[in-house]
């Protein structure tokens, strides 16, 4: 009951930041309450399938955008995916060497805070490997937030005669696949943790959502109210995160953050100037494409500039993969080399 009446607490602030303008005010409108909750001795602690509930939600709302999405064009794709590739490893290998080099973060701290997007991801790794998330956390924040502003800028400079689409009505048979769809991305989320993958809910329903799209001929609909509650738990479990942080410590990791989203903004802009002159591709598309947000921010991005939707969800869905992957990777090397040495 407690915690029912903190996040409708929650939503309200969410609610009312939204209604003034502010960006992903769902998400900093929540933690915000939670913090100021914690100033006046209200402990807020969200339950233990918080995290899992947010991933299932963007998973499968990001999946469920491909309905009806196809390439407006042909890429030539080998040069396209060597140079999203390129740009993730400058972004990571810049920002691990900044915040450890020059702010003096551990290793893993380093590590998290530069892995470029998905903060659901982090927070599940940071969960996993027993690493306190209050840095990677601002970190993660900052960069949302000038990638939103940076978005806003795309939106309002790059016009289009494009007319937005009515989105498709509620059907029984609709709803039914997106039960199932939920229900799958949970199972297969529940299999893929036993193998150390980071954020496998998300990972799970995205992919459930895109077959689902594929096989199923009526339309399927996410519930906007789904997504702006997983947005409001998002809220809730970064502020209950960061309550034990003091003022110094998030000037100093603020200012570490804004530096090292600087440079990841420059070396995404250096490849995209290259890469375009190479393909010959929009280097707005591409920059939209290689930024190292959100899937489901940029992807609205692109669809407020009536740019090839497909094309950017599908550069980012492959970066979230990566990230994903790997960290799992060295999870599971990190595990066996400490049974190995207890042994």
């Amino acid at each position: 009951m407690k915690f029912f009446c903190i996040f409708l607490l929650c939503s309200l602030s969410g609610l009312l930041l939204a209604a003034v303008g502010v960006p992903l005010a769902l998400i900093i409108g929540p933690a915000l309450t939670v913090l100021a909750l914690h100033r006046y001795g209200i402990g807020v602690s969200a339950p233990g399938i918080s995290i899992a509930v947010v991933q299932l939600a963007l998973g499968t709302s990001v999946g469920l955008m491909f309905k009806g999405v196809a390439f407006a064009k042909t890429y030539d794709i080998p040069p396209l995916l060597v140079g999203l590739i390129v740009c993730l490893i400058a972004q990571f290998t810049s920002s691990y060497y900044w915040f450890h080099k020059r702010a003096g973060w551990t290793k893993k701290e380093s590590i998290l805070g530069a892995v470029p997007g998905a903060m659901s991801a982090v927070l599940a790794i940071t969960h996993d490997i027993q690493v306190p998330p209050q840095k990677i956390i601002i970190s993660h924040s900052i960069r949302l937030l000038m990638l939103v502003s940076i978005a806003g800028l795309l939106v309002g400079t790059w016009h289009s005669t494009d007319t937005s689409s009515v989105p498709p009505a509620y059907s029984p048979t609709g709803v039914a696949w997106l039960v199932g769809i939920v229900i799958i991305g949970y199972a297969a989320g529940r299999l893929l943790e036993r193998f150390n993958v980071v954020a496998p809910y998300m990972l799970t329903s995205l992919l459930a959502a895109i077959a689902g799209q594929v096989i199923c001929t009526t339309p399927i609909v996410f519930p906007g109210e789904l997504n702006q509650l997983a947005m409001i738990l998002l809220g809730v479990l970064i502020g209950t995160n960061l309550t034990s942080l003091t003022l110094t410590d998030l000037y100093r990791t603020a200012l570490s953050s804004t530096q090292v989203i600087v440079i990841n903004l420059l070396i995404a802009s250096s490849v995209v100037y290259l890469a375009s002159r190479w393909t010959h591709v929009d280097p707005k598309l591409l920059l939209l494409s290689w930024v190292p947000g959100s899937v489901e921010t940029m992807t609205f991005a692109a669809m407020a500039t009536h740019a090839d939707m497909s094309f950017v969800m599908s550069n980012h869905i492959v970066r979230m993969l990566i990230i994903q992957t790997v960290p799992a990777i060295m999870i599971g090397i990190g595990k066996a080399r400490t049974l190995r040495s207890s042994a």
